[in-house]
C-alpha cells in the first residue's frame, strides 16, 4: 500500500468479514415442500419463458464482494500519495517565513502549511511554531508550542507577513533554548538572508520549501533622474530566468498609473527610466512592479515630485486677481500647473509652510512682518520680487539682493529718443540659464541696480545695454531674487511669453523648504503613511515611532520604523526597502541533512 494513507485504518478490519459474505450469499434456501395436486397434470409438457437458477452465479458473487470491499476501503478514507513532510511519530516544527520576501508566495506558504498540519492532525502530533520577523508587540519572532494541530492550524491563519526584514539572529536564540527532538519544516522565501545559514545548522535535518525560479522575490530602487524622468534599478536573484518581463509603473494620486515601462531581467541589476511629460512628473507619488505584492516592489517618493507650495503676497481682503489686470493674474496663470498656489497677506503666508514667497511690486512692510519674512529666507525660503510703480515711490527698500537707484528707468513716450532694450539672455553661472530666448523680449521701463563691485555676480539676466534685470543673493540657507520690472504687461512684454513660464518654473524648482526643514535638528518625522507586508499604504499603528530629521537618512527599516512616508508639515520623506537592498540572492545548497521541495509541486 505505498503511496496510500488512510485516515480511519481501524475500518480496514471490515475486509475479514468477506469471507463469511460469501458463505452468506452461497447459502442455498430451504427444499420446497411437496405437497400432490391433482390438476398438475394439466401443466405438463409445458415450458417456462424464463427460468430462476439453482444458485447465485459466481461473477455476481465477485461482483458484490467487490462492491462491499470498495465501500469498506471507502470509510477507511485513503489518501493517494500523502506528503512525505510528516516522518513518524516524534512532534512537528514549523518555521514560516514572515519577512517582507514572503508575501509575493505568501498564498502558496499557506497552503503548504495547512497541509502539513492536516497530516499532523491525522497522525495526532504535537506541533511547534515559530516565525522569522520581529514581531510588533514585542520586537521577536514568533515562537509557540507545543500545540495541538488544530490549534497551530488556527495560529497559522492568523499570520501575516511584514513589511520589514526577517531577523534570524534572534530567531536563532529562540531555537538554541529549545531542546525538543522534532521534525523540523522551513516554510521559506527563496531568499538568501543573514544569519539564515546559523539557522540551518541549529536546525540539523530540516525540510525546505521555497517558491518557483520564476517567483522568486525582486525590488526596486531609485537611482536619481535621467533627463527629468524617475530612473529605476530592479534587482533580482541571479538564478532567475533571464528573459522574465517585467512591468514597471509610475504611480500618481489615487492610485492613477501615469505611465509604465516593459523590460526584460537578464542580470542581477536592470535598470529602467520611465518617460513622463512634465505636467504628470508632478503628480508622481510612487512606482511599483506589476503584479508583485511585497513592500520591495514599490517606491515611495517624499515630497520631491510633488508640487512645492508657493505663497503670492496680496492683501487679505481682495478677491481673486483682475483678469489681464494684475501682476498677481500673470503669475497664477504662469504656475498653476506646477505649484501649489495659496494667497494672501505675509503673516498668512508665513504660517502656510510655502517654499516660495512672491512680492509682486509689494512696497513697504511692518517691522514685524519684514524681522518674520527676514528669518524665513534665512531658514531657506526663496523670495522672488517683482518691481512696479510701488516700489518706485518706495524710498526704503529691504531685503533686496542689490540696492536700487531712487525712481524708474522710463524707455517709452514723446521724449524719449532711445530704443527699448531687449532681454540678451541668462548668465551661464545662474540657474536659469539654459532656458531660451525665442522671442523679443522688450522692457519698457525698469527698476536700476546701484553699480556695486559684486553686481556682476548677483546678476542672472541683462538686457543687451548691459543694465540688469534679475538680480539674486544668497542670504543664509535661503536666497532673495529681484525682477526689475512688473510681473505684468505694463512695463514690459515679459509676463507674455513662454521665457517667463520657465523662469517661474525653474525658480519654484530651486526653491528650498518652509521652516522646520531637515536642517533644524531639534525636527522630527511623524509617520503618516507605512506600508504593510503586501505593499499597501496603511495608517501607522503604535509600534511606529518618529524620526529624528537628522537621522532619516541612516534609518533602517525595523517594525519600529517600516517603509513609508514620514513627515513634518508639508514636508514628506521616505522610506524604502529598495534603498537598503544591494543585492538578492537566492536559497544556497545548505548540503546534507537539508530536504527542499517547491510550493505547488
Amino acid at each position: 500500500m505505498n503511496g496510500f494513507l488512510f485516515i480511519n485504518p481501524w475500518l480496514l478490519a471490515a475486509l475479514a468479514t468477506l469471507p463469511a459474505l460469501w458463505f452468506l450469499l452461497r447459502v442455498m434456501p430451504p427444499a420446497p415442500k411437496r405437497i400432490f395436486l391433482p390438476s398438475a397434470r394439466f401443466l405438463e409438457g409445458l415450458v417456462p419463458a424464463t427460468q430462476t437458477p439453482s444458485k447465485t452465479p459466481w461473477w455476481i458473487l465477485l461482483m458484490r464482494l467487490l462492491i462491499a470491499g470498495l465501500v469498506i476501503f471507502a470509510f477507511a478514507q485513503p489518501v493517494l500519495n500523502p506528503s512525505q513532510s510528516i516522518i513518524g511519530d516524534k512532534p512537528l516544527r514549523i518555521i514560516v517565513e514572515n519577512g517582507w520576501a514572503a508575501a509575493d508566495q505568501w498564498d502558496s506558504t499557506m497552503r503548504k502549511a495547512e497541509d502539513i498540519l492536516a497530516q499532523a492532525e491525522r497522525q495526532n502530533v504535537n506541533v511547534y511554531l515559530n516565525t522569522t520577523a520581529p514581531q510588533p508587540s514585542d520586537g521577536k519572532p514568533l515562537a509557540l508550542g507545543p500545540l495541538s494541530a488544530g490549534e497551530a492550524l488556527s495560529r497559522v491563519k492568523g499570520l501575516q507577513p511584514y513589511s520589514w526584514p526577517s531577523d534570524f539572529n534572534l530567531l536563532n536564540q529562540i531555537l538554541k533554548e529549545s531542546a525538543e527532538d522534532t521534525d523540523i519544516y522551513y516554510l521559506s522565501s527563496g531568499i538568501d538572508a543573514r544569519n539564515l545559514d546559523d539557522t540551518i545548522a541549529i536546525l540539523g535535518n530540516v525540510h525546505v520549501f521555497a517558491p518557483k525560479l520564476e517567483s522568486l522575490p525582486i525590488a526596486l530602487s531609485h537611482d536619481g533622474d535621467e533627463d527629468g524622468n524617475p530612473h529605476f534599478v530592479i534587482h533580482a536573484p541571479q538564478v532567475l530566468p533571464n528573459g522574465t518581463p517585467v512591468i514597471v509603473q509610475a504611480i500618481g494620486q489615487n492610485g492613477r498609473v501615469l505611465g509604465f515601462e516593459n523590460v526584460t531581467l537578464n542580470d542581477e541589476k536592470t535598470e529602467v527610466s520611465i518617460d513622463l511629460p512634465e505636467v504628470l512628473r508632478r503628480d508622481l507619488t510612487s512606482a511599483r512592479i506589476a503584479g508583485r505584492d511585497d513592500a520591495a516592489a514599490i517606491y515611495l517618493f517624499g515630497d520631491q515630485f510633488q508640487k512645492k507650495r508657493v505663497g503670492i503676497a496680496a492683501p487679505s481682503q481682495e478677491s481673486e486677481a483682475k483678469p489681464f489686470i494684475e501682476a498677481r493674474f500673470y503669475i497664477t496663470r504662469a504656475l498653476e500647473p506646477y505649484a501649489d498656489l495659496k494667497t494672501g497677506d505675509i503673516d498668512t503666508l508665513l504660517s502656510a509652510n510655502v517654499s516660495m514667497i512672491i512680492l509682486p511690486d509689494i512696497g513697504a512692510l511692518s517691522p514685524e512682518q519684514l524681522n518674520r519674512l527676514e528669518e524665513w529666507v534665512s531658514e531657506g525660503g526663496l523670495l522672488l520680487r517683482f518691481a512696479g510703480p510701488v516700489m518706485e515711490q518706495t524710498r526704503q527698500h529691504f531685503l533686496l539682493p542689490t540696492p536700487l537707484r531712487q525712481g524708474a528707468r522710463s524707455l517709452e513716450g514723446a521724449l524719449t529718443w532711445e530704443t527699448p532694450p531687449k532681454l540678451a539672455g541668462f548668465t551661464e553661472n545662474s540657474p536659469l540659464a539654459g532656458i531660451s530666448i525665442g522671442e523679443d523680449i522688450i522692457v519698457k521701463q525698469q527698476l536700476l541696480a546701484e553699480a556695486t563691485q559684486d553686481l556682476s555676480t548677483k546678476t542672472w539676466a541683462s538686457l543687451d545695454d548691459g543694465t540688469p534685470l534679475i538680480t539674486a543673493d544668497q542670504q543664509d540657507a535661503g536666497m532673495i531674487v529681484m525682477v526689475h520690472t512688473t510681473a505684468s504687461p505694463d512695463w514690459s512684454n515679459l509676463p507674455l511669453s513662454g521665457v517667463f513660464v520657465q523662469m517661474l518654473d525653474r525658480l519654484v524648482k530651486i526653491a528650498g523648504t518652509a521652516p522646520g526643514d531637515l536642517r533644524d535638528i531639534n525636527g522630527s518625522l511623524e509617520p503618516l503613511r507605512v506600508l504593510d507586508g503586501f505593499g499597501r499604504l496603511i495608517k501607522p499603528q503604535s509600534h511606529v515611532q518618529i524620526i529624528a530629521a537628522q537621522d532619516v537618512e541612516s534609518t533602517t527599516i525595523s517594525y519600529t520604523h517600516p517603509p513609508g512616508i514620514y513627515a513634518q508639515g508639508s514636508i514628506q520623506r521616505a522610506l524604502n526597502l529598495g534603498d537598503e537592498i544591494n543585492a538578492l540572492s537566492a536559497l544556497p545548497n545548505f548540503g546534507s541533512g537539508v530536504k527542499r521541495s517547491v510550493y505547488d509541486a
